[in-house]
């Protein structure tokens, strides 16, 4: 049975643990750090996020081949079981050795079927495909059969165990995916944060170099204006409010 690959070879995660590849198809990797695995692949957050998206998307072709797969066998194993039921009742027959025919109903097509009598028979016929009949002894379509059913329940646990495989390296990718994203906001928040505390410094060190001359200013009137009400008369102190709502500081 033909099984669709993925070409990739085997890598490690960030954390250095060592993944495997199962039946042509590639483990994905669980990213602990972020920033290691962009280093390590030597891309920006962009081209790794479309690395990881193609990635998915062959995951899913090869889900969609698998399912398919796994569809024909599961169709395919109780057909197998009916024509060993069949063969055992011919060779019940036989073996009774009544000399009556066994009459039984078959189908003709769907929903139509017809009687027939079968007589003591020495073989069947089996059908291999490809338009290709064999006549077969009751012995050895039974031995066919049989061995046809045991391979294709083998391969029907082989297809269950790689969808299983298959299904978690979906999840990991989807995870690695969603993971990079939140990196690259939380990064680009960080990075305006950053930027907001630059400019505010900038505007209070400029506020600062205008308002110090000013204060400098206020509290030398003020010093002024307090000897002149300590000293002076009451004029003195009529002096010290026409000063004080006489200042204006000038515009910038």
């Amino acid at each position: 049975m033909a099984t669709a690959t993925l070409s990739s070879s085997s890598s490690s995660s960030s954390s250095g643990t060592v993944v495997s590849d199962r039946r042509g198809i590639p483990a994905a990797q669980f990213v602990e750090d972020v920033r290691i695995y962009l280093s390590n692949l030597g891309l920006d957050v962009q081209s790794a996020l479309a690395f990881l998206q193609e990635r998915l998307q062959q995951y899913k072709l090869v889900e969609m081949k698998l399912l398919a797969q796994q569809r024909d066998l599961q169709a395919k194993i109780p057909d197998i079981k009916k024509c060993l039921g069949i063969v055992a009742t011919l060779q019940a027959k036989k073996d009774a050795a009544t000399g009556e025919p066994l009459v039984a109903d078959f189908e003709i097509s769907e929903g139509i079927y017809s009687r027939a009598r079968i007589e003591e028979t020495e073989s069947v016929c089996l059908w291999l495909g490809a338009n290709v009949m064999l006549d077969y002894s009751c012995e050895e379509a039974t031995a066919l059969l049989q061995k046809n059913l045991d391979n294709a329940k083998a391969s029907l646990e082989v297809l269950v165990a790689d969808l299983q495989f298959l299904r978690d390296q979906v999840t990991i990718t989807q995870v690695t995916i969603a993971r990079v994203y939140n990196w690259d906001v939380h990064q680009r928040r960080v990075q305006l944060a950053g930027t907001s505390v630059e400019s505010s410094m900038r505007f209070v060190m400029k506020l600062g170099s205008f308002c110090v001359p000013v204060l400098l200013h206020l509290l030398d009137s003020a010093a002024v204006s307090f000897g002149l009400m300590v000293v002076g008369s009451s004029s003195g102190l009529r002096y010290l409010v026409e000063g004080v709502f006489a200042l204006r500081i000038p515009s910038l």
